[in-house]
């Protein structure tokens, strides 16, 4: 739905769709092409259900900024340290992981 990115956009922050599917469960609402139809907006009758394995720690770092730096930085480091896996390959979008 536009109307939550519209709100968003007024306060100059802006969210991609891999940022909101940490909130918001897209599975049921996602075109082939990664198109979705819900929207982000609890209080909107379209509204996406919620994530409920990313929830609890989306919320958590939404009130705790140190809380996100801090996660975020483990896992870039040892992204770097260690590098990531790509085997698993994606020809077009939306990827989907085993």
């Amino acid at each position: 739905g536009g109307g939550g990115n519209r709100k968003l956009q007024q306060i100059g922050e802006i969210m991609l769709n891999a940022d909101i599917a940490l909130v918001r469960d897209f599975t049921a609402f996602m075109d082939g092409r990664g198109h979705v139809d819900c929207s982000f907006q609890h209080d909107d009758n379209n509204a996406c259900p919620v994530a409920s394995l990313t929830f609890d720690f989306m919320a958590e770092f939404r009130l705790n900024g140190r809380a996100w730096l801090v996660a975020f930085q483990e896992v870039f480091t040892k992204m770097l340290n260690f590098g990531y896996d790509t085997s698993a390959g994606c020809d077009s979008p939306p990827c989907v992981l085993p």
